[in-house]
């Protein structure tokens, strides 16, 4: 299988830009101490870039 230059890829899709580039490094190394604690920060950061996230709903 051929690979696809990387430059070609930034070229066909200039939206998704460089993950180096758009990288939060407020989030880098940020220490959760429960699962709560970390969907809200996951949340956070991701409605702060324009996406969202969602749990899977646990069965009772």
């Amino acid at each position: 299988m051929k690979k696809t230059p990387k430059a070609t890829i930034k070229k066909k899709n200039p939206t998704f830009g460089n993950l180096e580039e758009s990288f939060d490094e407020n989030l880098y190394g940020k220490i959760v101490y429960n699962e709560e604690e970390a969907y809200d920060l996951y949340n956070e950061y991701g409605a702060s870039i324009g996406f969202s996230i969602r749990r899977k709903q646990k069965k009772i």
